[in-house]
């Protein structure tokens, strides 16, 4: 992981070359866990509109965060 850039620009890069990110794929590439939720509570803040979806897998329930259009909204 890239220490010049803060979590919430990485998120925020990964999203927008992705279009979504779960929980785990955060903590497995950047060991990101417990910040996820506040950061993407920033992105929203900054105008990202980004929805949850919970997805459920092996009877354990994890967000999946997808940013619905590039562009901040106003």
């Amino acid at each position: 992981m890239n220490k010049s850039k803060s979590d919430k620009q990485i998120i925020l890069e990964y999203l927008q070359d992705h279009g979504s990110l779960t929980a785990l794929e955060a903590w497995k590439m950047w060991n990101i866990l417990t910040s996820l939720r506040s950061r993407i509570s920033d992105l929203r803040k900054d105008g990202y509109n980004i929805e949850t979806e919970m997805i459920s897998h092996n009877n354990k329930s994890f967000a999946k965060y997808i940013l619905k259009s590039q562009l901040k909204l106003l």
